[in-house]
């Protein structure tokens, strides 16, 4: 097996609306592999708010420092009133094979389809 030498947790705050598939322009950038590569072993997503519609965010990788982006994983954040009976919503991803970022120029990145306010995390560790 092959064992992380520093563990990382990295995150983001998506806020800015963007409903794209195939070429998001509002992505904000979650993780950066680093120079001997990364991988990433559970993505969890979390409301910062009420969620008044049902809320995709998507994950986008990059293996050329950001310029193409490919849907990897979408997860979809019910429609929420956040109280004292009722938590934020949340969501977790660990991949069936963990997500290798194999060098500096591969990127994770996420979006919000509806401008809604969320927190994601990525953990995983460095090589």
């Amino acid at each position: 097996p092959v064992f992380v030498l520093t563990p990382k947790t990295w995150y983001c705050f998506p806020a800015t609306a963007d409903t794209s598939l195939t070429a998001p322009s509002n992505s904000e950038l979650l993780a950066t592999g680093g120079a001997n590569g990364s991988v990433v072993e559970l993505v969890r997503v979390k409301s910062t708010a009420s969620i008044a519609t049902a809320c995709p965010i998507r994950l986008f990788l990059s293996l050329d420092g950001g310029t193409t982006k490919r849907l990897i994983h979408e997860f979809m954040l019910p429609v929420t009133t956040i109280s004292t009976t009722v938590a934020a919503a949340a969501d977790e991803w660990a991949p069936t094979v963990p997500l290798v970022l194999p060098d500096t120029s591969a990127k994770l990145y996420a979006t919000t389809h509806g401008g809604d306010d969320v927190a994601v995390f990525a953990h995983g560790g460095d090589y």
